[in-house]
């Protein structure tokens, strides 16, 4: 079970780096930094040989306090619902994850896929980064672009399809129809978004050539 005292001091922590990278970023890129920084603590904490279910109190308080953030931004501007729906959705499913691992329910199954997803997520926020910076490279984003397809979907849909197929037993066993919808809809929403990334990827390869072609000729 998860003790809110903790949950409530790692609040804080996400809260003051936000406030913090703001001094220095505009408010967008501080919060890409804060997912990043909450990607590599997990994916870092999770290769050692430390009690792993501390990493419960770690995302659950990241996830909690990206959904405060994310309905604020809809309270100040209704219009953004439709485009933050996705996002919500997500995190809820994330903070429900994390409430059965914090019961040790699955917690290996549950905290092992979640430490696939975060790697999956570096370099989003490295593209993400990149094409908001004010000096726009437009070849350094598309390297980038183009091989966060590749790294996205090499873990989102190659390693999330081979890890439910060799915890397909145990997942079974707890027979939690929830939690069956709720992963399936999180794996489709990885195979979706790398198809979104695979457009983007041809689209910018239709704007290189375009580019090079008149050079050339």
């Amino acid at each position: 079970m998860l003790n809110y005292y903790p949950i409530l001091i790692l609040l804080s922590f996400w809260q003051t780096s936000f406030f913090t990278l703001c001094k220095f970023y505009e408010e967008n890129i501080s919060k890409n930094i804060v997912h990043f920084i909450h990607a590599l603590i997990f994916v870092v904490y999770y290769d050692t040989n430390f009690d792993k279910y501390y990493l419960n109190y770690l995302s659950f308080s990241f996830y909690l306090y990206d959904l405060l953030y994310i309905l604020s931004q809809i309270l100040t501007n209704k219009n953004s619902l439709n485009r933050h729906l996705p996002f919500i959705f997500h995190h809820i499913i994330a903070i429900y994850g994390l409430y059965l691992s914090s019961q040790n329910i699955a917690i290996n199954i549950i905290l092992g896929l979640y430490y696939i997803l975060e790697k999956s997520n570096f370099l989003l926020y490295l593209a993400y980064h990149a094409n908001k910076r004010k000096s726009r490279n437009t070849y350094l984003i598309y390297s980038v672009e183009f091989i966060q397809y590749f790294w996205y979907t090499y873990f989102r849909v190659i390693c999330f399809s081979r890890y439910l197929f060799n915890n397909k037993e145990e997942i079974y066993s707890h027979n939690i129809i929830v939690s069956y919808i709720l992963l399936a809809c999180l794996y489709f929403m990885g195979v979706f978004w790398s198809h979104i990334l695979f457009k983007k990827n041809i689209k910018n390869i239709s704007l290189l050539i375009e580019e090079i072609k008149p050079k050339i000729e």
